[in-house]
């Protein structure tokens, strides 16, 4: 756990000097640089590199396309998969493929929020701390999605009407589910009243207090869903509820302050600041899929993504311009910096963390010649994690028959390159194959979800349910 020690040391260190100091950008660079080569450099470390890896060699390269040797699979995720045909075409491995993905979804985030926040220093601390693992080390496509949807959400309000849309659109490329924030587009335009916000998260809390769980109600959109679609729905909607847990408890308490924060703190001029009214959206955009989604981590999770880094530069920028800095200039930053550290040390510590624990850098692996226990750690995460993902209901055999097929071609494709790059491929590829659902026999494995599509959905970092 050392390297995420010293990581977010560096971190705090960065986040609190610029409080400090006239120049502030260096140190938000120096931080970015920090977690792109921590999240690019890792070496079978997280839940999901085992996954990225089977696609990428089952991906072909565009001379492979071109010659009519190999043909563009069927993806729901395009620009995922002409960057891995991108990146194999010239040569590159998943190790390359790794660094790219870092340096696109924390540089591109980077560049964007620090148009308005003069403290990224902090932004990353409390992105290392509480959606790192997550984001980096567990949902690779949807993090570059939500780099897209930050940058185009500020070119949006800096009136770069199609740079925008463009930036919109290539965040659902890298994951389709990006499609659901787009009305934020339209929204983040105007004021959301502390009223509504209130009754919203009022009501969302009602439910959460209550143990509603609204999940199963939506399974019979499965029906009315694309193939593609429809499967998930199903099988998510039998999943038995996941509890709210210290961990998220906690987070939810985060968010309500910073909502609180971003209704007060402003000035009567601050308050039509259009970064602090796209945050106030983004912050109840959180609460509400926190409260009314409170069984099902993998919604709210993905929309914290997107959410945090905004909120904290918009609390920053708030901040900064409030009255009340001018006796209490350390405090915010101070309070997040013990939030962060507290939340990075419940993930690290929780039984799940086997994958993130201990860290193995690439480089390092390359001096010694020692792949370590990567993968091994992983197996038994994910052999442990079965009791969670067994449904409560059966699935229609027609979506079974249609997701076995597709399951079973993705494995056949990713066989044939794994085996050549490693011995004992051949046994991950018999679990996946035995895990494949049957008509009789429902999905009761981690295995059967390791698909392109599902890269790491269910594997969510400790604490993060």
């Amino acid at each position: 756990m050392t390297p995420y020690g010293l990581v977010f040391v560096a971190l705090a260190l960065l986040a609190l000097l610029p409080t400090q100091t006239a120049d502030k950008k260096w140190a938000g660079d120096f931080a970015a640089l920090i977690l792109i080569l921590f999240a690019g450099l890792r070496f079978e470390t997280g839940y999901d590199w085992i996954h990225y890896e089977q696609f990428f060699y089952a991906t072909p390269t565009v001379i492979q396309v071109i010659l009519g040797g190999a043909s563009v699979p069927d993806y729901s995720d395009p620009l995922y998969l002409l960057l891995n045909m991108a990146v194999k075409s010239v040569g590159g491995g998943v190790g390359v493929l790794f660094i790219v993905i870092a340096f696109v979804s924390i540089g591109i985030m980077h560049v964007a929020i620090s148009r308005f926040c003069r403290n990224m220093a902090l932004v990353w601390l409390v992105y290392f701390g509480v959606v790192f693992l997550t984001a980096q080390m567990t949902t690779l496509r949807q993090a570059l999605s939500c780099s897209f949807l930050i940058a185009a959400l500020v070119l949006m309000i800096e009136s770069r009407k199609w740079l925008s849309i463009g930036s919109f659109v290539a965040a659902a490329g890298f994951h389709v589910t990006a499609i659901a924030s787009w009305p934020l587009a339209a929204l983040a335009k105007y004021r959301l009243s502390a009223m509504v916000a209130g009754i919203i998260v009022g009501a969302g809390m009602l439910l959460a207090a209550a143990s509603v769980n609204i999940i199963p109600m939506l399974g019979g959109l499965a029906e009315y869903a694309p193939d593609f679609l429809a499967y998930r729905i199903a099988f998510y909607s039998s999943l038995a509820p996941a509890p709210i847990t210290k961990g998220s408890a906690a987070l939810i308490v985060l968010h309500l302050a910073i909502l609180v924060s971003l209704y007060f703190l402003p000035s009567k001029v601050g308050r039509d600041d259009p970064y602090i009214k796209a945050a106030i959206w983004l912050t109840v955009a959180v609460l509400a899929s926190h409260l009314f989604l409170w069984s099902f981590p993998n919604i709210w999770n993905r929309v914290m993504m997107l959410s945090l880094p905004w909120q904290i530069a918009a609390f920053w920028r708030a901040w900064e311009a409030s009255e009340v800095r001018r006796n209490f200039k350390l405090a915010p930053a101070f309070g997040l910096a013990v939030f962060s550290s507290a939340a990075l040390f419940y993930s690290l510590t929780k039984p799940q963390a086997a994958p993130f624990v201990p860290y193995q850098a690439l480089p390092i692996v390359m001096i010694t010649g020692s792949c370590g226990d990567g993968h091994e750690r992983l197996m038994k995460a994910q052999a442990e994690y079965n009791q969670y993902l067994t449904p409560q209901t059966d699935i229609p055999a027609e979506i079974v028959s249609a997701e076995t097929a597709r399951i079973n071609s993705v494995v056949d494709a990713a066989a044939l390159d794994i085996e050549k790059k490693r011995e004992g491929a051949s046994v991950v590829v018999e679990a996946v194959r035995a895990a494949v659902i049957t008509p009789t026999e429902i999905y009761d494995t981690k295995a059967a979800q390791q698909t392109e599509e599902q890269i790491s959905a269910d594997c969510l970092p400790p604490g993060a349910s």
